[in-house]
């Protein structure tokens, strides 16, 4: 039991709910007068384990590339504690990709008549991005946080590679590099961010974000029955700025902390993007899906939390600490 633990902490296993429902998302949007997407219950279970496997593939990727530093500074993750050897763990990362590439292959071939592999390219893309922020790229300031947001925005186009709808990718894309900036500036990360870094930041998301609009305006997508999804998202993205900022305000916590709550509470708040794009558009089936996910998401987040309690040496791995009275 205690290696199966080891194997959902080396892997992050209790998040990878949001990278599925974000490719779930994209995957389940419906176009008005465009016909109903044929084989969906494939289609979403084939989805699902391509982005699963790709998000877990690169949580154990991160660890074992760190597993030397993770001696010094958190000798209870999985490697460095003992519980999984990194051969162990190489072998866990080729396994991950290879199934991820595998269902990723299978998405493609199942709509008839398809003669380009979108979903391969697209896995292929994400896992490529994502062996370069845990190799080089979170070294590298501003490029680290722009390759984060591009894992999660190609991650969300897996299931649906041709859709003409980017509102979702662009969301997901400039959330993420925006809550990782801030997490790494308060957290104390190394390199620390400069000046030049924040505007590189800055001028990769908006340049990102144009391209991606540009697409949706050549392609006839952002067009006025979309403008309630818009304003969904917008309003969900103003709340977690509310969030943000109450966090911030709050003194007894040190900064190091509050990185780290608005990086975990911006992953989950994910889910509640892929909600707003789904029930502004109606879909209000699709959208409880969504929550369903999270709730799973949830469960197994706080299940590993009670799993690992007083069982790792040192400090446990889903834990936030915090002051007392705060």
């Amino acid at each position: 039991m205690q290696r199966l633990l080891a194997f959902f902490q080396l892997t992050r296993a209790a998040l990878v709910f949001t990278a599925v429902a974000d490719s779930w998302a994209l995957l389940l949007y419906k176009i008005p007068g465009q016909p109903p997407q044929a084989d969906i219950g494939i289609k979403l279970l084939l989805t699902a384990l391509a982005s699963g496997f790709l998000y877990l593939f690169g949580m154990a990727l991160n660890d074992l590339l760190d597993a030397r530093r993770d001696q010094i500074f958190a000798r209870w993750r999985p490697i460095p504690s003992g519980r999984i050897t990194p051969w162990a763990a190489v072998v866990v990362c080729m396994i991950l990709l290879m199934l991820a590439l595998l269902a990723a292959t299978l998405l493609g071939i199942v709509p008839k008549g398809s003669q380009i592999p979108w979903p391969t390219f697209v896995a292929l893309a994400t896992a490529l991005f994502i062996v370069f922020y845990d190799a080089a790229a979170k070294y590298l300031g501003a490029v680290g946080l722009i390759t984060l947001g591009m894992v999660r925005g190609l991650n969300c186009l897996i299931g649906r590679p041709t859709f003409g709808f980017l509102l979702l990718p662009l969301v997901l894309f400039t959330h993420i590099a925006m809550i990782s900036a801030v997490s790494y500036y308060l957290e104390l990360k190394r390199p620390r961010l400069r000046t030049s870094d924040i505007v590189l930041l800055l001028m990769g998301i908006g340049s990102i974000d144009g391209l991606l609009i540009a697409a949706m305006l050549w392609k006839h997508t952002l067009e006025r029955p979309q403008v309630p999804v818009v304003l969904a998202v917008a309003a969900a993205a103003l709340m977690f700025a509310i969030l943000c900022g109450w966090i911030m305000t709050r003194q007894c916590l040190p900064p190091r902390v509050r990185g780290a709550r608005i990086m975990l509470f911006g992953l989950f708040w994910l889910f509640v993007y892929d909600f707003a794009v789904l029930a502004a558009n109606k879909q209000w089936s699709d959208a409880w899906l969504i929550v369903g996910d999270a709730a799973a998401s949830l469960g197994a987040f706080y299940l590993l939390r009670f799993w690992a309690k007083g069982t790792l040496p040192g400090k446990p791995h889903y834990r936030i600490a915090r002051k007392s009275g705060c």
